[in-house]
């Protein structure tokens, strides 16, 4: 599965959790991929609020129905991502979960040339683009600019377990 979204804006979107997986914290963002290849240029996100992956959220976890399974890759360039909120898990999110997936599976996250400009988090775990699951995410920022945040954890880029983050060119003001 590919997709292209470009020159769009999306305002005030309020997101939700996952129907596939049915727990309260599972990825659902503004854009969701779920074992697919996004791509995102030259969009605005403006005051959007939600719980897990506000913004955009990828999976590479099984499912209960047991489709084919596979990586997941974002590529955001030239976007703005302005007054969000955060409640739970980043407002970029990649979740790599292998469980027992052999090999594992590794989602890739590339953002280049883009601006998140006043997040708020009341309670999250993550900061703006979180990585999390039990196999190695990779993360890669280029040319970004983070400021204005009140992130109440995290803050900027978080990984859990085996991930691994590359930021050249950025810079983080918070």
């Amino acid at each position: 599965l590919k997709a292209v979204v470009k020159n769009s804006t999306f305002t005030n979107i309020k997101t939700g959790t996952s129907l596939t997986d049915g727990s309260d914290d599972a990825p659902c963002g503004v854009l969701s991929c779920v074992h697919g290849d996004l791509t995102v240029e030259g969009c605005t996100f403006d005051g959007c609020e939600g719980k897990s992956g506000t913004i955009v959220s990828l999976s590479s976890r099984p499912t209960r129905w047991g489709y084919k399974r596979g990586n997941a890759y974002l590529k955001m360039n030239d976007c703005m991502i302005k007054n969000t909120s955060i409640s739970r898990l980043g407002l970029i999110y990649t979740d790599s979960n292998g469980w027992g997936d052999s090999p594992a599976r590794r989602n890739v996250v590339f953002v280049n040339n883009t601006t998140f400009a006043n997040t708020t988090s009341s309670t999250g775990d993550y900061g703006i683009v979180a990585h999390s699951g039990a196999t190695s995410g990779i993360i890669m920022m280029n040319n970004c600019t983070v400021y204005g945040d009140n992130i109440n954890a995290g803050n900027g880029v978080s990984i859990n377990n085996n991930g691994f983050v590359f930021v050249s060119n950025s810079t983080f003001v918070t």
